[in-house]
């Protein structure tokens, strides 16, 4: 059943379905990845949007990043600015722009302050090219994405694949992307892009040779099939013509 959840998690992680991906990890408790239990609850502060938690919990660790430190909490702000923009709050993205100005300054690139003062002159964030796909949980991802090379360092690396599929601070089981040799496991970062849609299609053609296998009718494949995920392939009448077979087209 993990192997099947996870097979799901890549599909909604490809097709950029975060909201969906965060809700279906935290129901079965399982993760595409293993990380310490500090990274752990870090990430999951940044995908609750718990931006004000997330910056106290570096406090402790403020030392061992230096300078990074900035550059984390710009991270943070940056998610913060973009939500609000995105949900049309433009007065507070304001205020929040004009109180976080001088702590941006440093801590970015002139180019990337530029794009969120021009985040302003926009009735739609989405109508902006560089965020023409973003959503919140899509962007509370990328940001943990980027902040976890910077605290890599301080807390480690991803952990290994543990024998008895073990647990982080919050419960949630991970398959992680690599699997040592003392584990009969395949890793997830063995997997091939989308994988569901390549079983669904191995799923849709067995069918099919199958029926044409146990059917006494002679002949080859029609050179048209028409496929369907939601009932299991029958030979019958409007399936198609017997004739030279020229493979068979899956949804």
């Amino acid at each position: 059943d993990e192997e099947v959840v996870v097979v799901i998690m890549d599909f909604l992680k490809r097709k950029g379905y975060f909201k969906a991906l965060t809700a279906l990890e935290n129901e079965s408790k399982i993760s595409m990845n293993s990380y310490g239990k500090e990274v752990s609850y870090l990430r999951r502060l940044i995908l609750d949007g718990q931006w004000e938690d997330a910056e106290n919990f570096l406090v402790p660790v403020k030392a061992e990043l230096g300078g990074d430190l900035e550059r984390i909490q710009f991270l943070f702000h940056r998610q913060r600015f973009l939500e609000l923009i995105y949900k049309q709050s433009l007065g507070n993205a304001v205020m929040e722009l004009v109180d976080e100005v001088k702590k941006f300054e440093g801590k970015c690139s002139e180019r990337e302050f530029q794009q969120l003062c021009y985040c302003l002159t926009l009735k739609n964030l989405n109508d902006h090219p560089d965020f023409r796909t973003w959503t919140p949980h899509r962007g509370r991802a990328i940001c943990f994405d980027d902040v976890l090379p910077y605290i890599e360092s301080v807390y480690g690396a991803n952990q290994p694949f543990p024998n008895n599929g073990g647990a982080d601070s919050d419960g949630v089981h991970s398959l992680y992307p690599s699997a040592p040799a003392n584990n009969s496991k395949v890793g997830v970062g063995e997997m091939e892009p989308m994988r569901l849609l390549a079983l669904i299609k191995q799923a849709l053609l067995y069918q099919v040779d199958m029926a044409y296998r146990s059917s006494s009718k002679s002949g080859s494949p029609p050179e048209k099939v028409k496929l369907s995920i939601f009932k299991d392939f029958k030979l019958e009448a409007g399936n198609g013509t017997y004739g030279r077979s020229r493979g068979v087209s899956t949804p």
